[in-house]
């Protein structure tokens, strides 16, 4: 099984919970002892696996910023990812705003009062190296398709002259 999960929008502490569990192994959660393929990890895996996972919620709506700290407060749950686009077209800004950058400061105060993990998808350098100065540390900062285009367009342009 995945070692670790990203949820896309977890809007409720409901919905937090209900991932926790699936992505534990009994007593934790509900996860299926069918796990198939797992051999070469250890015959111990069952026992360590709920030690190793990373479960991480994608906080990336206003109502999840309102319950973010419930939300993160869920046992199995070790850390979210923010998703700063979707999160202004729900809260209906544009990204960098004051009421923006406020949101996503909070969710980052609910990461530390919960001791989870916070981080955040970005698509520059210049934002994950600010979102780092603000506590994030799972952070990216591009996609494969924007990285494997401007690499195709400047080898393009190199050898187009």
């Amino acid at each position: 099984g995945a070692m670790g999960v990203i949820a896309p929008m977890v809007n409720s502490v409901e919905d937090s919970e209900a991932l926790a569990h699936a992505a534990r192994y009994p007593p934790l959660g509900g996860r299926s002892n069918g796990n198939f393929g797992t051999g070469f990890l250890g015959d111990d895996y069952e026992e360590r696996a709920n030690d190793e996972i990373f479960m991480a919620v994608q906080i990336e709506s206003a109502p999840a910023v309102e319950h973010a700290e419930g939300i993160l407060a869920v046992e199995g749950i070790d850390g979210c990812w923010i998703g700063p686009g979707d999160l202004s077209a729900s809260m209906r800004t544009t990204p960098g705003t004051d009421e923006h950058t406020a949101a996503i400061r909070s969710v980052i105060a609910a990461c530390r009062k919960t001791g989870k993990i916070p981080g955040i998808s970005l698509g520059s350098i210049e934002l994950a190296k600010f979102w780092i100065s603000e506590g994030c540390q799972f952070v990216t900062c591009g996609d494969d398709s924007s990285w494997m285009t401007a690499g195709a367009q400047a080898a393009y342009e190199a050898l187009s002259g």
